[in-house]
């Protein structure tokens, strides 16, 4: 009923699902991990209720105020790169719905609508 190349589709998303709830673990703790190690290493950087106490205190040394400068643009440019990979994936992953839904539809002799405005 299926095609070879649907066939291998199907296939491969079940072995991307399986693999998921390990790789999804281990990407929340390294997050957890990196987020935890900042904030102890490296306090200024992670907290900025810590960095305008001690810009109030006058307790930043000039080199370290330089590089927040320098890194908060760097986030900004960052944040912004995320969001677009973001949206690409949304697309990418909105096809792949597309196209299980109408291999679904195949699989069930039904005639393949649009699912949800994606033609």
């Amino acid at each position: 009923m299926l095609t070879e190349k649907e066939e291998r589709f199907l296939k491969m998303r079940r072995s991307m699902n399986r693999a998921w709830p390990w790789l999804g673990s281990f990407l929340l703790v390294f997050v957890a991990g990196a987020w935890l190690w900042l904030a102890r290493f490296s306090p200024l950087m992670f907290n900025p209720f810590n960095l305008v106490e001690r810009l109030g205190a006058g307790d930043v040394d000039p080199a370290t105020l330089s590089l927040l400068a320098a890194m908060g643009s760097l986030a900004f440019v960052t944040i912004g790169f995320l969001l677009f990979c973001v949206v690409l994936l949304l697309f990418g992953s909105m096809a792949t719905e597309k196209k299980l839904l109408r291999i679904i539809d195949q699989t069930q002799n039904r005639p393949c609508e649009p699912h949800g405005g994606l033609q």
